[in-house]
């Protein structure tokens, strides 16, 4: 974290706003012309190892927010696929069709986590 904030420290104001206009989504001629630069420097900064690593931990920042939120509402929506499944009252296709989610989404996990499991071996040298 201190790094983090140390990277963002170095860089200058014009440097943190084209970053933000970046994060905000707008494309990078749009960006520069809010901050007020040229399309060349902001290539240049692009290239900048500072301003590269601020800007991709700023990225992962924000991504890991996002996450974070969908996580939530991962949560959900599982239990609303749980609550249709046991719904004697809803119809038959529905529950079928909410338990075949929750199903092919305990598979696709179960795939992940072997993968997971694979690479970490790899990484270790190990054989399975």
């Amino acid at each position: 974290m201190a790094e983090n904030e140390s990277q963002t420290a170095e860089l200058t104001a014009k440097q943190r706003m084209f970053i933000d206009a970046l994060l905000s989504g707008m494309a990078i001629i749009d960006a520069v012309k809010v901050v007020g630069i040229g399309e060349s420097t902001a290539y240049r900064w692009l290239k900048e190892p500072t301003f590269a690593q601020a800007y991709a931990e700023a990225r992962r920042a924000i991504f890991d927010e996002s996450l974070s939120h969908l996580m939530t509402d991962i949560r959900i929506a599982r239990a609303t696929l749980v609550e249709v499944m046991q719904d004697r009252e809803a119809s038959a296709s529905a529950r079928v069709a909410a338990s075949k989610i929750v199903l092919e989404s305990a598979i696709e996990l179960y795939k992940a986590t072997e993968l997971e499991q694979r690479i970490a071996e790899l990484e270790r040298g190990g054989r399975r």
